[in-house]
């Protein structure tokens, strides 16, 4: 490996170097790729969410159902702000 030792890069740094360069829309696929990751994980929270709603409503663990919902929302909050 070339980096950091004043070496000319290797063969296939340079072969990676030249495909990045190619690649014009590097940070719009890898914003793509986020945003779309990012909907993923949402999607399995709200289907998580709904179990658990479904299983802790009208049964006897109605604290725990409590205290999961208000972290949920806390986990809403978190996701509709930073995200």
């Amino acid at each position: 490996m070339a980096e950091g030792r004043g070496d000319p890069p290797t063969i296939l740094e340079e072969e990676y170097i030249r495909e990045y360069e190619d690649n014009g829309d590097n940070d719009q696929q890898l914003l793509r790729e986020k945003d779309v990751a990012s909907q993923k994980l949402w999607m399995s929270f709200q289907d998580s969410a709904t179990a658990v709603a479904h299983l802790f409503r009208g049964t006897s663990f109605r604290y725990l159902y409590i205290v999961w919902l208000s972290l949920a929302r806390r986990i809403v909050y978190i996701h509709t702000n930073i995200c």
